[in-house]
């Protein structure tokens, strides 16, 4: 499971986004807070789509291939 939230969603969504996160019994969960620093606070990081899709991307790719060496 992949949970994303932007920053800029509000202190509401951080937690009820993370409290979601944190009852998923599956270990093989990522949780990715997407900051200003990366562009991409408001909702599900859509100001920087670019970002989050990689973001996106890389999490599919290391479900289904294994994790990679970064810029390899």
């Amino acid at each position: 499971m992949l949970c994303t939230v932007g920053v800029g969603e509000g202190h509401a969504s951080l937690d009820d986004s993370r409290g979601f996160f944190d009852l998923l019994p599956n270990p093989d969960k990522t949780y990715v807070k997407l900051t200003t620093e990366m562009g991409a606070d408001n909702h599900v990081g859509l100001n920087n789509i670019a970002y989050t899709a990689g973001v996106i991307f890389d999490w599919f790719g290391d479900l289904f291939e294994g994790p990679r060496v970064k810029g390899a």
